[in-house]
């Protein structure tokens, strides 16, 4: 398997990625996230990628982050769910955003994603809820009841935590703590600066 691939951009497409290895040039599918992280053509990068093999061709994907890839690889073992399937759903939502509609079986927020219809959505939290629940520390498992409160403002920390490098999963965590032990009313700034304070308490 070719885990990852580093070249100089040749130029970037609406859904992918032409990358000069060597004087070879490989076209690598990639999600619109990925894609408003990638460098200006003629600049050097490495993408870490996935091979899909098929009778008839062979396709790359690629991701700036590993946990991109590593959910993808989960959604591709989902059925009814490929390739494209798999890239739609992470230009759709981010980690965050996709743990969180696993966490509280929000079949509609994944339903917004083209081409993933009311059963498919409902297969891919069913099938993806105990993958991701073992990331979450013991004890502090997602569940629906959980992050239900405060929503807005819990999706607010987590992406601010995850822009300032933390892993969604230790995000996720320390948010719980934070709405567990905070008043219903809670803000998203203040949600997100007695995070922050937790997570130095352990460092």
């Amino acid at each position: 398997m070719i885990a990852f691939l580093r070249g100089k951009i040749v130029f970037i497409e609406a859904n992918s990625v032409v990358l000069d290895v060597s004087g070879v040039g490989y076209r690598i599918f990639v999600p619109a996230s990925c894609q408003s992280k990638l460098p200006a053509a003629g600049e050097e990068m490495l993408l870490l990628t996935y091979l899909s093999v098929k009778e008839d061709s062979l396709q790359l994907y690629g991701f700036i982050e590993q946990q991109e890839r590593e959910l993808f690889v989960m959604l591709l073992n989902v059925g009814g769910i490929g390739p494209k399937g798999a890239l739609s759903v992470l230009s759709c939502l981010s980690p965050a955003q996709l743990y969180l509609a696993v966490a509280r079986e929000d079949i509609k927020a994944v339903m917004k994603v083209p081409g993933i219809g009311k059963k498919t959505a409902q297969r891919l939290i069913l099938e993806l809820k105990d993958k991701l629940k073992g990331r979450v520390q013991p004890g502090e498992e997602t569940t629906p009841e959980t992050v239900s409160g405060s929503q807005n403002e819990a999706e607010d920390a987590l992406f601010a935590l995850e822009a300032l490098g933390y892993s969604v999963s230790e995000a996720i965590v320390v948010v719980q703590e934070v709405l567990r032990s905070s008043s219903k009313n809670i803000s998203a700034s203040e949600l997100l600066k007695n995070a922050l304070q937790k997570l130095d308490a352990r460092r």
